[in-house]
């Protein structure tokens, strides 16, 4: 409860701030966190890199496989790939959500095409680049044939493994800094959707009431708490992998 009250208190001084202060704070934040991320990646990479060949022959293989052909032909492979694709991707990156076009709504731009752009780029950035390079960690290290883990563990996993204690840190300090910076981007949007529907005293009302959901949150249950925004956002009512947060935490 007390990292609860902590991020409660730190997500209300930037919310309150209104949205100068949160493109601020998201100037200073984005750049750390994703460098500090894409740098243990490209190092674990690098020092596997005798391993790509190998990973590249084992990816084709299995997309061409006689069990994926079979699946594809019969429809399973395909309605599960458009079941999960869809629901990861509106999980982690928004796409076709609307939601990042109330921040790039509120940038100072001399052309809208420009933030149309930026927003792309941010969708590409995070699926081909962060989800590429972290799947080529899973790969590379080894770690994907552990079957007693979760794959939301398996990064966490592989740092650990590569980095020990260092790689424990490198990984909980990039996830704290991408949920505080999602937290209070997400309390942005409740916001400017609450002052469009109801007027200002709403939209301050609102913020109130998500700055006490980050201590819920924190008290709360992760199983319970990672299937709320699922179910809304990306349904998901396989319970397994409801528990992949507390998979994540116990592996750090």
């Amino acid at each position: 409860w007390i990292s609860g009250l902590i991020i409660s208190f730190f997500i209300g001084l930037i919310v309150f701030g209104g949205v100068k202060r949160v493109g601020k704070v998201s100037e200073k934040f984005v750049p750390i966190m994703s460098s500090l991320y894409l740098l243990g990646c490209l190092i674990i990479i690098f020092a596997n890199i005798t391993e790509i060949p190998d990973v590249i022959i084992q990816i084709v293989k299995s997309a061409f496989s006689v069990h994926a052909a079979t699946g594809g032909f019969t429809g399973s492979t395909v309605m599960l790939a458009l079941r999960w694709g869809m629901a990861r991707g509106l999980y982690s990156n928004e796409a076709g959500m609307g939601s990042a076009g109330i921040a790039h709504a509120a940038a100072i731009t001399d052309h809208p095409s420009r933030q149309g752009f930026w927003e792309v780029m941010s969708v590409f950035f995070d699926t081909m680049v962060i989800g590429t390079i972290t799947g080529l960690v899973i790969l590379v290290s080894g770690i994907w044939k552990a079957v007693d883990l979760e794959p939301s563990a398996m990064a966490a996993v592989a740092f650990f493994q590569f980095f020990g204690s260092m790689g424990s840190t490198l990984v909980s300090v990039s996830l704290l800094l991408f949920v505080i910076s999602t937290i209070y981007v997400i309390a942005f949007y409740g916001e400017r959707i609450a002052f469009f529907l109801f007027g200002y005293k709403v939209s301050l009302v609102m913020r109130c009431v998500y700055i006490s959901a980050c201590f819920l949150g924190a008290v709360g249950g992760a199983e319970n708490i990672v299937a709320l925004p699922r179910s809304v956002v990306g349904p998901d009512r396989n319970t397994e992998h409801n528990r992949s947060t507390d998979a994540v935490a116990q592996s750090l």
